[in-house]
């Protein structure tokens, strides 16, 4: 009984260690850091692009301006 008991607690401490790894590396990394997100026209359709640098009807880039 004080074996599994034992071993139990050792998974548990385990899996919590591990959790708390897991929460502080995702909380470092910003999947927006590099997208853009500023609104902007498209010149060749009028569609108003809401995200990113390329316009998703036509294929017109931001860095044509």
């Amino acid at each position: 009984m004080g074996f599994s008991l034992l071993l139990f607690s050792l998974i548990l401490f385990f899996i919590v260690i591990l959790a708390v790894f897991i929460g502080r590396q995702k909380s470092n990394d910003d999947p927006y850091e590099d997208l853009s997100i500023d609104e902007w026209n498209c010149p060749e359709c009028g569609f108003l692009v809401q995200a990113g640098d390329e316009c998703i009807y036509c294929g017109y880039t931001k860095d044509k301006q």
